[in-house]
């Protein structure tokens, strides 16, 4: 409530200090203490069945599901590209509430900072399950089947243990910095269980020795129980192109925050660089075009929310 009822230089004090900060603590905070509880008044309560699912899932189908999954709740998916800006402890949709956006843009202030998605496969010659993917327990720890930080968002598959009988699979993931300091040692095994032909849970993690911290083990009973539904190309792509619009509508909000901040006279002296910026970025990213395809699209909305981003943390640094 601060942020909304303080007089407007403090907000852009706040902000212009703490944004970038409060951000990344906001999300992290969600995720560990918030993201079971039910939004403040007004705003759209949690669904207690995303964190409520029986150990054994009851009649379940004889053949484990394949395909892409991704963490979904009534009807939405999130997986890593979902758009997120609010927290337990601040809203930072705040900046961009009065733009024009669908409804169904708005709704993705209310998306949650549990995230995942993944690739089940199955290998007919050999009879055998793999997995791909990641799974994100807060901003800055995640389980994935990447081997670095840096092929992170290119999977390697990983073989999978299957039980018939319980009709789960056992994977294992890990997170890349651990993996490179502990190769295998880290590997975390992940059990995925099964609801129906469109949806699987995560049933169970077991994680080495050396990792059974209390903080660790909030992360993981959060994933706990969280279902994962069956997402196609097509919903993927249209979720990126919502969450990368937002993220650089965003972005931008900020960039004008941060410009308006700036002394007048710096504001002067640096104006026609700033123009040149503005023109730089299209030219390196491209301009939005309504008629191009939405992948299309996702990918000129990236380019120019990295790129505005360098650029505010520039502005930053002249305040």
């Amino acid at each position: 409530m601060f942020l909304r009822t303080a007089p407007a230089v403090c907000i852009l004090q706040f902000v212009q200090k703490n944004m970038f900060r409060l951000i990344k603590f906001s999300v992290l905070s969600a995720a560990v203490l918030g993201c079971c509880s039910a939004f403040a008044a007004g705003e759209e309560p949690a669904d207690e069945r995303l964190f409520d699912v029986p150990a054994v899932a009851p009649d379940a189908p004889v053949n484990f599901p394949t395909g892409l999954f991704a963490v979904e709740e009534r009807g939405r998916f999130y997986n890593h590209n979902t758009f997120y800006c609010r927290g337990s402890y601040g809203n930072f949709c705040i900046p961009i509430e009065k733009k024009k956006l669908t409804e169904e843009e708005k709704g993705y202030f209310y998306a949650r900072p549990v995230h995942a998605d993944v690739l089940v496969e199955f290998d007919s010659s050999t009879g055998t399950f793999s997995l791909s993917g990641h799974m994100l327990l807060n901003e800055n720890y995640r389980l994935t089947t990447a081997q670095s930080n840096e092929t992170y968002g290119s999977y390697s598959p990983r073989p999978c243990e299957r039980d018939a009988q319980q009709n789960t699979i056992k994977c294992t993931m890990s997170n890349p910095d651990e993996f490179k300091e502990h190769g295998s040692a880290a590997n975390v095994a992940v059990t995925f269980g099964v609801l129906g032909e469109q949806e699987i849970f995560l049933k169970d993690f077991e994680i080495p020795e050396y990792l059974r911290t209390d903080e660790y083990r909030d992360y993981v009973n959060i994933m706990k129980g969280v279902i994962l539904g069956a997402e196609s190309e097509q919903e993927l792509i249209h979720n990126t192109f919502i969450s990368e619009k937002l993220d650089f509508t965003l972005s931008d909000a900020l960039l004008n925050i941060y410009w308006k901040g700036l002394p007048a006279k710096v504001r002067t002296d640096i104006k026609s660089e700033q123009i040149k910026w503005i023109k730089d970025k299209e030219s390196s990213c491209g301009k939005i075009n309504p008629k191009s395809s939405e992948k299309e699209q996702a990918q000129v909305y990236k380019c120019q929310r990295l790129t505005t981003e360098k650029r505010t943390r520039y502005l930053s640094d002249l305040q």
